[in-house]
This record gives C-alpha cells, structure tokens and sequence, in this order.
C-alpha cells in the first residue's frame, strides 16, 4: 500500500502572514477610498463654487441646468480618463515592488508570485470611480444650479 502524508507546515508559516497582510490591505484601501472620495467631494464642491459667474451667465443666455452639468460632468470624466489610464500603467510597477517587499519578508520566492489587474477589476475600479465622480459633480452643482440666473449674478463678490 501507498500512504501518503501531507505537511502543510511551510504553507501555515507563509500563509498566516499573508491573510494578516491581506487584512490589513483592505482596511487600508476602504480608508483610503473613503478620504479620497471626501476629497474629492470638497475638491468639486470650491470648484463649482468658484464657477458660480460661469454659471449664472450661461444660465442668463439661456443653457440649461442639464447642459451645464453634462458640462461639468464632461469636463471631470475627462481628467478621470487620464488618472485612471496612468494608474492601470502605474498599478503594474508598484504592484512588483510590493510584492517584491513582501516576498523578501515572508521568505518566498518573489518570482513565483504573480501579480498583476485584470481588466475586469480595472473596469470596476473605472467604474466605481466614474460614479462617485458623477454623484460629486451632482451634489457639488446642487448649491450652483438651484440658485436663479438673476440671484447668481446679483451675490457674486
């Protein structure tokens, strides 16, 4: 008879590390996400504040309340494409090089280790991002677009 034995040892010592590093990771990443999207938020909201003038005049000629946040919208998706294409680049060289750090602390092999995004997380990321993008612009342009052209114009310093 054939009798097999599994020791499991070496796996128990890397793999408690790592579910612990995991763990604090995505602590980490919902904080990060959560203050950017708070920065964001502030950010859009003086940036909408300080194109209150813009607003009022287009608002006078004759814009719509849509055309202008559309405008808006567009003006942040763009920026949004940019970041988000230099960071699915710049995810890869980080990516190796904290995998590189933690392989060196766990004692394996960093180049057993793949690492990488796939373009499904990157859409969700995009798409994530594009949403709050979205909710931001629409609650920042709230305190502009529900004023009255003649009121915009009237309280500008």
């Amino acid at each position: 008879t054939l009798k097999t034995r599994i020791i499991n040892e070496e796996y128990e010592t890397i793999s408690n590390p790592l579910e612990s590093i995991q763990k604090s990771v995505g602590m980490v990443v919902t904080a990060i996400a959560a203050v950017g999207i708070a920065i964001l938020g502030l950010l859009l909201f003086l940036w909408t504040k300080n194109r209150k003038q813009e607003v009022g005049i287009l608002l006078a000629v004759g814009k719509s309340k849509a055309d202008i946040i559309g405008q808006l919208l567009a003006e942040n998706f763009v920026v949004a494409a940019l970041a988000f294409t230099a960071s699915y680049f710049l995810t890869g060289l980080i990516a190796d090089k904290v995998c590189a750090i933690l392989a060196g602390r766990t004692g394996v092999d960093a180049d057993t280790i793949n690492v990488g995004v796939t373009i499904g997380q990157t859409v969700s990321v995009c798409g994530i991002g594009l949403l709050v993008i979205g909710l931001c612009v629409a609650i920042a342009s709230y305190t502009v677009i529900r004023l009255k052209p003649k009121d915009i114009l009237t309280k500008i310093d």
